[in-house]
């Protein structure tokens, strides 16, 4: 459910953009050579700002290796359990650098579907979400979990940072999405530089 949706004009040049639009487009505007300084916005340019709230449990399906074109994603591994594997010390995930044991989360049935949902959220990201494994015709699969009446975030963006040595750390507390207007959405593509 969307809803604390505001319409933003936009005026002026488009490198000097509202902050929240320019963190929500933090690729494009960290690095301030990739837009014209004089590019102005075209008239009528506006966006959407809005949150969302997730209004039942969302689980997603994650593939464990490479992202996959079809319609069978990788599993975790092929002929075993959640409890097997949790015996076997655990469950590694590199999109969070954790091993999951069974002691950092619960395993029980959720729609017929053996699963574990760990206990802590997932971190760096902007919307509160839970890593799941789930047992499907006798292989483990990876996901994730966004619960019931969860904020949906937006996008990360760098704060420039003295004791990061990239000059900048990445910010997860954005709460809303943006959407433009195809007037705003003409301004920005021509004040591209590339």
């Amino acid at each position: 459910m969307r809803h604390g949706i505001v319409k933003v004009p936009l005026s002026g040049a488009v490198a000097s953009a509202p902050t929240e639009l320019a963190q929500n487009l933090n690729s494009l505007y960290f690095n301030p050579a990739l837009l014209s300084a004089t590019a102005t916005w075209k008239s009528g340019a506006a966006y959407l700002r809005y949150q969302q709230l997730e209004m039942g449990d969302c689980y997603t399906v994650i593939d464990y290796a490479a992202a996959t074109t079809g319609s069978l994603p990788t599993p975790v591994a092929s002929n075993t359990t959640i409890a097997v594997l949790m015996l076997k010390g655990g469950i590694y995930s590199s999109a969070d650098a954790k091993t999951y044991k069974s002691t950092d989360g619960v395993v029980g049935v959720v729609n017929g579907v053996n699963m574990f949902v760990a206990s802590a959220a997932r971190p760096n990201l902007t919307t509160t979400e839970y890593r799941i494994y789930f047992e499907l015709n006798g292989n483990v699969y990876d996901g994730s979990l966004i619960k019931a009446n969860t904020d949906v975030g937006g996008n990360s963006y760098p704060v420039a940072s003295s004791t990061a040595t990239s000059g900048y750390v990445l910010n997860y507390s954005q709460n809303y999405r943006i959407l433009f207007n195809q007037a705003a959405v003409d301004s920005i593509h021509a004040a591209l530089t590339f």
